[in-house]
């Protein structure tokens, strides 16, 4: 079985790299991405550790945007293949962590400022570069000093107050020229999830496609049967590359790693897979 997005604690996942790689092969996950938001420790983690039982995929996933349709259009580009320890990707991503660290650090003073129940305490351990849900982490840091009113209060701040960002997102033709730069390749992870019309769907992915996007997150674990059917469509009709994963990132959300609710059709082929393996691209997995 093939699982293309999974996150680890080193972004919003709840597992270690350890404990993903555990539960993809209890649940008989052959090759598997770890596809951590804006980072690739992770995959850096696994490469010191690679086991011959599974063949991981370096994978990371890009916060991306595009104004391209007239609108900010929120896109997570999903980048597979690139060499460990990379240069240009790491400068790429430690610039973002800075970016994001400096606006949670500041949002979090205020949030200290605001409530009188918050302590400069509660953080010092906090991670304010870390990409992800950034209320689901302030509350997971607070959830034991503080009350259910007080939880509860604080909840309903931080969904309806986000930060200010400067700059949270790449710009996806730039996140899509730099995989091809250090020879990985592009996919657009989850498009139903860009609420766009088909027609605006099918622009953005001519778009991306002629600024050398490789494929389409056709089998999404979020998708339903009429989702699949479109991504699929403008998979077959520009010539890219479609593949699936869970989207793991707690059993609160799924059933694990190569959750069978990814519905990969009978006849699906896993033509990028097939290509990473043969580019020498992939680690691990030499028992397989």
């Amino acid at each position: 079985m093939i699982d293309l997005h999974v996150h680890s604690v080193y972004s919003d996942g709840f597992l270690t790299v350890e404990e993903l790689i555990d539960n993809a092969r209890s649940n008989e996950v052959n090759i598997m991405s770890i596809t951590d938001h804006d980072t690739t420790l992770g995959v850096e983690e696994y490469s010191k550790n690679i086991r011959d039982d599974i063949i991981v995929i370096p994978g990371v996933e890009f916060s991306t945007d595009t104004y391209y349709l007239g609108k900010k259009t929120k896109i997570h580009m999903l980048g597979y293949g690139y060499k460990v320890y990379d240069k240009l990707i790491n400068k790429v991503l430690s610039d973002l962590y800075q970016r994001h660290y400096n606006d949670n650090k500041g949002y979090i003073e205020e949030l200290i400022t605001k409530f009188n129940y918050l302590s400069n305490e509660f953080f010092i351990d906090f991670n304010y570069g870390k990409s992800g849900w950034l209320y689901k982490h302030i509350l997971n840091c607070v959830n034991e000093y503080l009350s259910k009113e007080e939880l509860e209060e604080l909840r309903e701040y931080l969904v309806n107050n986000k930060p200010n960002y400067n700059k949270y997102n790449e710009d996806v033709c730039d996140v899509i020229k730099l995989m091809k730069s250090i020879g990985g390749y592009a996919v657009f992870a989850h498009p139903q999830k860009c609420n766009l019309t088909k027609e605006e769907l099918s622009i953005l992915v001519k778009y991306l496609t002629d600024n050398g996007l490789d494929g389409l997150e056709t089998y999404h674990i979020d998708s339903i049967s009429s989702d699949r059917k479109i991504i699929h469509d403008l998979a077959l009709e520009y010539g890219l590359y479609e593949t699936g994963g869970s989207d793991f990132h707690s059993f609160i959300y799924g059933n694990g790693v190569g959750d069978t609710n990814i519905k990969f059709p009978e006849n699906y082929d896993p033509l990028l897979v097939k290509r990473l393996i043969k580019e020498n691209k992939v680690l691990g997995g030499k028992n397989e």
